[in-house]
C-alpha cells in the first residue's frame, strides 16, 4: 500500500479526503483534472475512519475502502494513498490531518480537494480557522449544487473547471444492493473487488 512518505519532490500537495465508500470514476476524473490544471506533483487520497458530519458509518469496512482506493489508483504514480485517518481511528477531523501534513511538509503549499456541497458546510468543520490558514480549497461542482462562493475571512479557494459530478457512492451502493450493474461507474478492478466480497449486497 502506498504511503504519504513516498511523496516525490514538488511545491504543492493536494489532499483528497472522504469516505470513498466506494471510490468511483467521478473521484478519479476530478483528481486527474486537478493534476492537469494545477502545478502539483502528488494527490493524496485519505479515506476517513468516520466523517464527523455524517450521521451514519461507512458501509464497507475501513480495510475494504483502503483496498478499493489502492486498486483504483494503481498505474498513476502521482496518486498516493494515505491510511493515517483509518490508522488513527475515531472521528476523522480534517484539521488533525492537515496539522500532520503541515508538520511533515512545512514549506509546501497544501490544497484540500472537496465538493461544493462540503464547501458550503465549512462553517461546521472542526478548527475551521486553522484549516483556512493552512490550505487553499479546490472545489468541484456537484449535480445538485447551487452554491456560488464563501465570504469566510481569509479563505482561499478555486472552482475547478470540470463537468459536474454525475455519479455518487450512494447510487453505486444502491445499485449493488439491488444486484444491478455498476460497470463504468467504478474502475474494473474495484467492480471485481466489490462483487468478489459482496460488500454492498447485504
Amino acid at each position: 500500500m502506498q504511503k504519504s512518505d513516498k511523496l516525490i519532490a514538488g511545491s504543492s500537495i493536494v489532499l483528497f479526503g472522504g469516505s470513498f465508500d466506494p471510490i468511483h470514476c467521478g473521484h478519479l476524473q476530478i483528481a486527474q483534472s486537478v493534476l492537469k490544471s494545477f502545478d502539483v506533483e502528488q494527490l493524496v487520497f485519505i479515506p476517513s475512519q468516520q466523517a464527523p458530519l455524517k450521521g451514519f458509518a461507512s458501509v464497507a469496512s475501513p480495510e475494504d475502502r483502503l483496498k478499493m482506493v489502492s486498486l483504483a489508483i494503481t498505474g498513476e504514480n502521482r496518486f498516493v494513498l494515505d491510511s493515517l485517518e483509518v490508522d488513527r481511528g475515531g472521528t476523522s477531523y480534517s484539521s488533525e490531518t492537515i496539522e500532520i501534513y503541515r508538520a511533515r511538509y512545512p514549506k509546501k503549499k497544501l490544497y484540500w480537494l472537496l465538493g461544493e456541497d462540503q464547501f458550503a458546510n465549512l462553517q461546521n468543520w472542526n478548527a475551521i480557522e486553522f484549516i483556512i490558514r493552512e490550505v487553499e480549497f479546490l472545489v468541484y461542482p456537484r449535480v445538485s449544487g447551487h452554491y456560488s462562493g464563501s465570504d469566510m475571512d481569509g479563505i482561499r479557494y478555486e472552482w475547478l473547471d470540470c463537468p459536474r459530478l454525475n455519479v455518487s457512492s450512494t447510487n453505486i451502493r444502491e445499485l449493488s444492493r439491488a444486484s444491478q450493474s455498476i460497470k463504468g461507474l467504478v474502475p474494473r478492478s474495484v467492480e471485481a473487488f466489490i462483487h468478489s466480497r459482496q460488500i454492498y449486497q447485504v
